[in-house]
This record gives structure tokens, sequence and C-alpha cells, in this order.
């Protein structure tokens, strides 16, 4: 499941089209789908771009959007892996799995990307 099907998917179960949720949630959807367009063009823009937004959402522990900081860090993965950042991007993984262990809610999301 591509990162833009995740949260159309993940809306559509736990919030419905009408909602609040839903607008925003599409609109990171449109964010997301911007980057996917450039992980090849511009793999370091992304890396930068998708890591704040997953970090954001991740440091203010807002659990209940771990599924979309999950969807940026997977586009930081494959932009890293573009850019033959491979052992940077597992660093880094590395450290927020330690930083974040205390988040139970979250682990499960950043264990998916290992």
């Amino acid at each position: 499941m591509d990162a833009r099907t995740s949260i159309v998917a993940r809306c559509r179960d736990n919030c419905g089209h009408g909602s609040h949720l839903f607008s925003v949630l599409l609109s990171s959807l449109q964010r997301i789908g911007a980057a996917v367009a450039e992980v090849e063009a511009n793999p370091d823009w992304v890396i930068r771009a998708s890591r704040r937004q997953a970090e954001e959402i991740m440091n203010a522990g807002r659990s209940g959007h771990y599924g979309e900081a999950t969807d940026w860090l997977g586009l930081t993965k494959r932009a890293s892996r573009a850019s033959g950042q491979a052992q940077e991007w597992q660093e880094y993984l590395d450290a927020l799995l330690q930083q974040h262990r205390r988040k139970y809610r979250l682990m499960p999301f950043l264990r998916e990307l290992v």
C-alpha cells in the first residue's frame, strides 16, 4: 500500500467523508503526493521535508496521527535509498526507535519501517 492509499484508507475507516479530519488528511495526502513526485528528482529535499513532517507529529505525541507520520517516514526511507543514503536512513530509524521507545502506540508503526 503506498502512502496515498494508506492515508485515504485510514481516513475512510476512522472518520468518514464529511468530517474535518477527512479534510485535514486529504490535505496531507496532497502534500505526500507532491513529495512522492520529487523522490527521484530531488531526494534530499524529500528527506528533509518528510522528516520534518513526521517529527512534528511524533514529538507532539499526536497518537491519532502516527500512521501519517509513518507515511512521511516511508517517503524518507524511499528517498534515502534512491540517493544512496540507506545507512543514514537506518541510523536515523534506530535513533527514532530509541528516542520514542516509551510511546507504545508509535512503536508498531516505526517497526513497520525496519
